[in-house]
């Protein structure tokens, strides 16, 4: 239905939107732990990966 169409776009940007915190925690920690650096920048890529797999499920969702 419509009603529930919605509410799952709703729920994926609500997440996007943790994701996008969570990307700058990250950034913010790579800034802080050079050493670690590689480990975060491969948390931060699957990160944003998973905000762009987020957008395009919106995506087919509007357009469905």
């Amino acid at each position: 239905s419509i009603m529930a169409l919605c509410a799952d776009v709703k729920r994926l940007s609500t997440l996007k939107l943790l994701l996008l915190v969570l990307c700058d925690l990250v950034e913010l920690c790579c800034r802080v732990v050079t050493n670690s650096f590689e480990i975060l920048e491969g948390v931060l890529l699957r990160v944003l990966f998973a905000s762009q797999l987020i957008d395009a499920l919106n995506l087919a969702f509007l357009i469905a």
